[in-house]
């Protein structure tokens, strides 16, 4: 007991977050809980756990192999090589993920965050290229620069 107090209280349990989703639809309609695995991935990815965090994206491609979950994985996958730094590798799978899932959602944002890597990692004629695609392809899609 601390002086001057009349007695103590139980400890505390620590804190402990539950991730819920709620619904990830896919195109028939139905709710995949595989999208369980992309919030832990998320959560994973920002409390910095890279290596879980890479364990539960391919997690989420193996149970997933197409379709916008598995768009998704790729998408924290490059985020996934712009925490480490590697510019570079996130900057062509944020590419990969742009051809590979033509979804007006996922796309753009894709692109962007290729566009920022390749500026990250330095290479302005690889962000200008991916610039240029970005405003054909979707050119009502707001750009963020780098800073």
């Amino acid at each position: 007991p601390v002086e001057g107090t009349r007695g103590t209280r139980p400890p505390r349990p620590a804190a402990r977050f539950t991730l819920r989703v709620t619904s990830i639809e896919q195109p028939d309609g139905s709710i995949a809980a595989n999208g369980k695995i992309l919030v832990r991935a998320r959560a994973e990815l920002e409390a910095s756990q890279f290596t879980t965090a890479q364990a539960s994206t391919e997690e989420a491609l193996r149970l997933q192999p197409e379709g916008r979950i598995n768009a998704e994985a790729r998408v924290l996958q490059a985020e996934l090589s712009m925490a480490e730094k590697k510019y570079e590798e996130a900057a062509k799978a944020f590419e990969r993920v742009a051809v590979l899932f033509r979804d007006p959602e996922i796309s753009p944002r894709a692109l962007e965050r290729a566009y920022q890597a390749w500026q990250l990692d330095g290479n302005e004629q690889e962000s200008e290229r991916v610039l240029n695609d970005l405003r054909t392809r979707f050119p009502e899609f707001p750009i963020s620069r780098v800073e």
